[in-house]
């Protein structure tokens, strides 16, 4: 998903830059409603199209995506509205496997060392 007119800037610019009583919305949703941006039809629209491309695939793939992405690409995969899409767990500690119409969340365990 684009970011339109906040390409390459970072949450604390983003968040500045709206009225001061939605600056404490959820960071998902800020970037989802982008001047500009892709927003979410198109982005739904498109992630819908490349899973149809991916349909008839036979052997197992790693997708790798950002939490947007990540988060419609399941949404789609369960068959979720949006509502319940945009409302499903974002984890940075986890992946997950798409497999026989179900998600799997996989915990990634990190010491401290690597973290």
């Amino acid at each position: 998903m684009t970011a339109g007119a906040w390409e390459g800037q970072d949450w604390r610019e983003m968040r500045a830059s709206l009225p001061p009583e939605q600056q404490n919305r959820d960071v998902i949703d800020i970037f989802r409603t982008a001047p500009g941006g892709e927003g979410d039809a198109a982005a739904i629209a498109r992630l819908d199209h490349w899973l149809d491309e991916h349909a008839e695939v036979t052997v197992p793939h790693i997708v790798i995506s950002h939490g947007i992405a990540g988060i419609i690409l399941r949404g789609l995969y369960l068959g979720l509205d949006e509502e319940a899409m945009f409302a499903q767990d974002r984890p940075q500690d986890a992946f997950y496997v798409l497999t026989k119409g179900q998600t799997v969340r996989v915990p990634v365990f990190l010491d401290d060392a690597a973290a």
